[in-house]
């Protein structure tokens, strides 16, 4: 759902953060906007980074959602399963901040994408076909079939409707 940031920015840390001798720990802040058309509950994914904590090269990562007055919504880090929130109709912003202490490794994260995980209010019910012709035609639906040990059986799915 979310795609690229649309704002991505990388800053030193204060002198808190400077590790012996003298290296200097950087944030990479990058923003996305996105919409919610009906409530429902959401699971920020960076796939790049999720399911790594300690194994991961960098330092840090969390994410926050606020919503559009500005109230922060949700927290979370590199493990999305743990993290959802329920969101209203709206506009959102998440801001992921990175660390680490080469600016050039978070420099190659400045169009890194996230995904938000839905989950659905009802389950989507596809139409399943034996041949691409009669996907094609809404004609007869593939209901049963045999399938042999290493033989691929190709199924076609019709479009779902808006």
């Amino acid at each position: 759902m979310v795609d690229r940031p649309s704002e991505a920015k990388i800053t030193p840390l204060t002198s808190r953060d400077v590790l012996p001798p003298n290296r200097q720990i950087y944030q990479l802040v990058n923003t996305y906007n996105f919409h919610i058309a009906k409530a429902t509950e959401v699971s920020p994914i960076v796939s790049l980074l999720c399911d790594m904590l300690y194994e991961s090269e960098f330092e840090s990562q969390m994410w926050m959602i606020y919503n559009s007055c500005k109230q922060l919504m949700a927290v979370g880090d590199a493990y999305p399963a743990k993290y959802s929130v329920k969101l209203e109709k709206g506009e959102y912003v998440l801001r992921l901040n990175v660390r680490h202490e080469s600016r050039s490794l978070l420099e190659k994260l400045l169009e890194l994408p996230v995904l938000l995980q839905q989950k659905l209010p009802v389950p989507l019910l596809l139409d399943v076909y034996g041949d691409h012709h009669q996907a094609l035609i809404g004609g007869k639906k593939l209901t049963a079939t045999t399938v042999l040990s290493d033989a691929p059986v190709p199924v076609y799915f019709a479009g779902l409707a808006a």
